[in-house]
């Protein structure tokens, strides 16, 4: 497992780190972002995003749970907003597994995904300061 750490404190520093995880590693189908409210996670993966081509409107899923996306790098993509789900069954009432074939970007992956799946790539993200973020990503190699 490789770790890398930075400290990030402006919007474009923020970019330029998720733009460069993007093409270290776009390969990821399984990704999960982890951080408390206001972090950047729906930032994270509206720049992943834009990296794998997807244009128009990129919205949170906070209230939908679940928005697709057709990439023409990365082919359909679901951004998955856990925050509100309470249980692994939940997960499952929204068609969850018929998702794992494609690539899905996951927030709050704490809250439902304990041992049901691992991520290819987990990026957790710490306030550290009015706009100052303690970002993290660890890429699984196996």
């Amino acid at each position: 497992m490789v770790i890398m750490i930075r400290i990030i404190d402006n919007i474009e520093a923020y970019e330029e780190w998720v733009v460069g995880l993007y093409q270290l590693h776009h390969q990821a189908r399984v990704i999960f972002i982890s951080g408390e409210l206001g972090a950047g996670k729906s930032t994270f993966a509206r720049i992943w995003l834009r990296c794998a081509g997807v244009v128009g409107h990129i919205k949170s899923p906070s209230f939908s749970i679940i928005e697709t996306y057709d990439s023409p790098a990365l082919g359909v993509v679901h951004h998955v907003d856990c925050y509100r789900l309470q249980s692994q069954d939940d997960l499952l009432s929204l068609g969850f597994d018929d998702f794992l074939a494609d690539h899905v970007i996951i927030e709050w992956p704490e809250r439902v995904f304990e041992g049901l799946i691992s991520p290819d790539l987990k990026v957790t993200l710490e306030i550290i300061g009015l706009e100052k973020r303690r970002c993290s990503a660890s890429i699984n190699n196996d």
